[in-house]
């Protein structure tokens, strides 16, 4: 993982609960995905998709920017074939017609980002810039 991630060792053995369990969250989405397709159902591959597309995005924002290709792309071409694929000209509705999804899905992403920098500038930072003081004598009572 230290190779993978670029990062020091120290820092992998510190972070592997929290990479355990945001493996598990991947490994919830993409059952999610794998139950879409195992139904055939266009709502759940397009929740799931859009699901993968957001989180796709928050971390590419505040981990590290190759998820944008391994990650976000991937979703957002799947987002885009499920929904222009089954939503054919006879199943559109109102709600459901392809565009209106896919403005959904970039306002989402839209908001993402912005929260995505909120949290990375207020809160991951002041997180990191805390635990690099170095320690005093007063913190080991």
């Amino acid at each position: 993982a230290a190779k993978t991630f670029r990062l020091p060792q120290s820092t992998v053995e510190i972070g592997a609960g929290l990479a355990a369990n945001q493996g598990f969250y991947n490994l919830l989405l993409a059952v999610g995905l794998i139950w879409g397709l195992a139904e055939l159902s266009p709502d759940v591959l397009l929740f799931f998709s859009a699901a993968v597309f957001t989180a796709g995005i928050f971390g590419s924002i505040t981990a590290s920017p190759r998820i944008i290709f391994v990650q976000v792309m991937p979703a957002l071409f799947a987002f885009i074939f499920v929904d222009f694929g089954f939503f054919s000209t006879k199943n559109w509705s109102y709600w459901k017609h392809p565009l209106y999804l896919l403005v959904i899905l970039m306002g989402a992403g839209f908001l993402t980002v912005i929260l995505s920098f909120i949290i990375k500038k207020y809160f991951l930072e002041a997180i990191s810039k805390v635990s690099l003081k170095p320690n005093s004598s007063n913190d080991n009572l």
